[in-house]
């Protein structure tokens, strides 16, 4: 069965450092996944009368496999010995015995799980045999289609995000085990990781960096159009795709504290958060030359007027009298920037 690619719109509009507008076009509904079904068997055939009969449920827990069996009635000869009820039944998927089990009443009315959990999408036949006591071997079979492939619902956050950090839920086939399935994440087609998705934890809907345990950096991505892809795989190969764009129009901030007479107390720069190295740097220019120069890991710096006072004395500078300009410029780590002029008076 083939892949499922899917792609969900989410824009995100960073026009000064994290001030995102995400605008999701559509939401994913979420779903409830019937992962078999049943087929037409070939021929015709009188099942409803027949003393085997199977059908198979989709579980909350994996698929279950119904067998219901009613021995026929034996006229015994006078003074005969009735033989003991019951037998022995053997359930086989695809011609590989899963089950095999006793039983000792004259009826069998049983519900057990079907081993799916590595078992291919496509179409599969169970098959069960009961051998009664009395010597008779009954037989049944039941065609069905199984598609393991996870359902990956994505929908708009409830308020705004620095970081592109949708809804996600999934569903995965479970049987309880452990693990139903792993998560895969790439950012403009380079994986960040895959995460194991729990049996606990199937069916949840929760932010994506929850998910992940960690958000997208977007701070090292130049500014542009890009594109996240989760890729949900099952347990038995099964994949699903979706895809969820945005955009990064990224710039460094520079906000300055003023006196009366315009001229700077201090000035802040703020930059994304960046995962590695540095998030950002800050070199104020006067009279051609560079007095400050400053790199930071954190996502903001703070330059008083003292600090600038400072960088005059160390480069021999008088101290002007009168305000004069400061060129400030700003260089983020997706090498972004912004380039402003401010007044300084000591």
């Amino acid at each position: 069965m083939s892949n499922r690619h899917h792609i969900f719109s989410f824009t995100v509009a960073l026009i000064v450092l994290v001030n995102i507008s995400p605008a999701i076009g559509a939401t994913t509904e979420p779903q409830t996944k019937q992962f078999v079904q049943l087929l037409p068997k070939p021929g015709k055939q009188d099942t409803k009368n027949a003393p085997l009969q199977l059908n198979i449920k989709n579980g909350k827990n994996g698929v279950l496999l119904a067998i219901t069996f009613a021995g026929e009635k034996i006229t015994l000869e006078k003074g005969a010995q009735p033989a003991p009820p019951g037998g022995m039944y053997t359930v086989s998927l695809d011609g590989s015995m899963v089950l095999q089990e006793t039983f000792s009443e004259p009826t069998l009315h049983i519900e057990k799980p079907l081993p799916m959990q590595t078992l291919g999408n496509g179409d599969h036949v169970v098959r069960c045999e009961v051998h009664y006591s009395i010597g008779k071997t009954y037989e049944a079979e039941l065609p069905f289609s199984f598609d393991a492939t996870p359902i990956i619902t994505l929908e708009k956050p409830g308020s705004k995000s620095p970081v592109p950090d949708p809804l996600v839920g999934f569903q995965f086939y479970n049987e309880k085990q452990e693990v139903v399935g792993f998560l895969d994440v790439a950012v403009d087609e380079r994986s960040l990781g895959v995460t194991q998705i729990t049996s606990q934890a199937n069916g949840e809907k929760k932010p994506l960096s929850q998910w992940t345990g960690k958000p997208i950096s977007i701070a090292e991505l130049p500014p542009g159009q890009h594109l996240i892809r989760l890729t949900a795989t099952g347990t038995n190969g099964g994949e699903s795709v979706q895809f969820v764009p945005f955009e990064v129009e990224a710039l460094p901030m520079l906000n300055v504290d003023k006196n009366k007479e315009g001229a700077m107390e201090s000035i802040k720069a703020t930059f994304l958060q960046a995962s590695s190295a540095y998030s950002g740097s800050v070199e104020i220019f006067y009279q051609h030359g560079v007095i400050l120069s400053l790199q930071s890991k954190e996502p903001s710096v703070l330059i008083k007027k003292s600090d600038i006072v400072q960088a005059f004395a160390q480069h021999k500078l008088s101290l002007p009298t009168k305000p004069v300009p400061l060129v400030v410029g700003l260089r983020s780590a997706n090498n972004t920037e912004n380039w402003q002029t401010i007044l300084f008076l000591p």
